[in-house]
């Protein structure tokens, strides 16, 4: 981020973060002050954060302040199949859930059958949790067969995590 300001006498430019001096280094370039911070290797703990950038020039005014607030996306960091694991009856309808939290914003759930993806699902969000409700019509074939929840963060490259269940389907 950079703050590029003018005046006379040249301003000091300063960059503060949660009210706290962050960055207090700024040049001369052409008749302006730039003051340019850089932000690496973010984390989930800078979400929100506040930043402010200062330009004050003289005692006798009051400086001019701009603020940021950041705002990232982040990757989901769980994903879970919370339905109880147990056998199925084929032909009895049944609906499996997932949840997956820590993503920004929130996590689109899929769900897939042996490598297909499934369609007859709803999902809600509440706080940072994903939930995904499945409405599965188990049959004899998919015995054994792997029933996959991924969530993922429609924002970020690669950012996919995945449960799976083999499911127990009994005759009904």
């Amino acid at each position: 981020m950079s703050a590029i300001v003018s005046g006379f006498p040249s301003p000091n430019v300063t960059w503060s973060k949660d009210n706290k001096l962050w960055d207090n280094t700024f040049k001369k370039v052409g008749g302006n002050v730039v003051n340019e911070m850089r932000l690496f290797q973010l984390n989930r703990s800078e979400l929100f954060a506040t930043f402010h950038c200062k330009a004050q020039n003289t005692k006798l005014s009051p400086p001019v302040t701009r603020t940021i607030v950041l705002d990232l996306y982040l990757y989901p960091v769980s994903v879970r199949i919370t339905t109880k694991s147990t056998a199925l009856s084929a032909g009895l309808p049944i609906e499996m859930a997932c949840e997956s939290a820590g993503s920004r914003p929130n996590a689109r759930i899929t769900w897939w059958l042996n490598g297909t993806q499934l369609s007859s699902h709803s999902e809600t969000v509440h706080d940072n949790v994903t939930s995904s409700t499945l409405r599965l019509l188990p049959k004899l074939q998919h015995h054994r067969s792997p029933l996959l929840c991924r969530a993922d963060n429609p924002k970020l490259f690669n950012s996919h995590l995945e449960d799976v269940r083999l499911l127990n389907i009994t005759c009904g």
